[in-house]
Parts: C-alpha cells; sequence; structure tokens
C-alpha cells in the first residue's frame, strides 16, 4: 500500500510543487483541522451568470464563498456585513425607484430627502462590502500561509477591483490543489 502510494505520487509530502498535500500535513501536526477543498466555480461562468442575472448570482454566490470561509476562522463578520450591504443595496435601488416613479407627483421638499438616502445608503453599502472583502482577503492569506502553507498571494488592488471573480478564481485554484495536489 505505502509502495503503490509512493509509485502514484514520488514527491508527496516533500512540500514539492507537484506533489499531493500530505494526509497529516502541518496544519493535522499542530491538531487544526484542515477544510475540504472551496467551492469550485471557474470564474468566467461567475461573471457570464452575474451578468445574465444583472448581478442577483454574483451576490448569492459571494454569500456562499463567505459561507465557505466561516469554515477557515469561525468570524462570521464578513458574512453579516455583505448581508448588510446588500440590504442596503436593495433599500437604496428601492429609493431610486422611488425617485423616478413616484416622486414626480409629489411636492419639491421630497426630492432632497431621496437623494439624500440613496447617498447615504450607496456610501454605506460599499463600504461594508470593501470591509467584508478585506476582512475576508486577510483570512484566507493567514489560512493559507500559515495553517495550509502554500504561499498564497492576493494583490490589494485586484482584490478591491475585481472582488468575487479574484477571490473565485483563487479559490477555484486552491480547490483544484486539494483534489490533485498540483498548485496551478
Amino acid at each position: 500500500n505505502v509502495a503503490a502510494r509512493k509509485a502514484l505520487a514520488p514527491n508527496a509530502g516533500r512540500g514539492l510543487p507537484n506533489s499531493a498535500p500530505p494526509p497529516a500535513g502541518p496544519a493535522r501536526a499542530a491538531g487544526l483541522r484542515v477544510l475540504p477543498p472551496p467551492p469550485d466555480l471557474h470564474w468566467l461562468l461567475v461573471l457570464l451568470m452575474g451578468i445574465l442575472t444583472l448581478g442577483f448570482f454574483t451576490s448569492l454566490w459571494t454569500l456562499v464563498l463567505l459561507n465557505w470561509v466561516r469554515r477557515v476562522n469561525r468570524n462570521a463578520y464578513p458574512l453579516i456585513l455583505t448581508l448588510l450591504s446588500l440590504f442596503l443595496s436593495w433599500a437604496s435601488t428601492a429609493l431610486v425607484a422611488y425617485k423616478i416613479y413616484v416622486i414626480p407627483f409629489e411636492p419639491p421638499q421630497y426630492h432632497a430627502t431621496v437623494d439624500l438616502g440613496i447617498s447615504v445608503f450607496s456610501v454605506s453599502q460599499l463600504v461594508l462590502w470593501v470591509t467584508a472583502l478585506f476582512l475576508t482577503r486577510k483570512t484566507l492569506l493567514h489560512y493559507y500561509n500559515v495553517v495550509e502553507p502554500i504561499k498564497l498571494k492576493l494583490s490589494f488592488i485586484l482584490t478591491f477591483l475585481l472582488s468575487t471573480l479574484y477571490l473565485q478564481y483563487h479559490l477555484s485554484r486552491i480547490a483544484r490543489w486539494k483534489k490533485t495536489g498540483v498548485i496551478p
């Protein structure tokens, strides 16, 4: 049994790039639990589904990713912040619809109040979203550089600009690594 495994993966457990992750790696040796692979959906599919559903799929997929990240760190702040961000986004959208369809028939004093509400909701939503995104980035960097060291690098700028798509790209790479033992 051991000889067969060595024949199939001669570099297994030696930390080489083409080796399978050791079954009792650094995380197990330290008494930490090793996580199952992250959600593996190609980032391009996430982008296309997001476009086709006008962003609804991307919002749901972000919640799926953050639910998985919650396994890495039991801290639920990124998930809660994202839920609040989505709520504020929907509230802002409702105010925009109100402004378009109802405000023209209302007295002018309501216009400034609705505009202020839209602005406050939109800025708050953006702040919550970016905070959740960078808390998630921090969690992933810590876990995949300390607990299961694969030398994960996440660009600050790309994390900000591409958010869910960028994280999904890297989580798909990690999922393939966990399945095949090869870091793509």
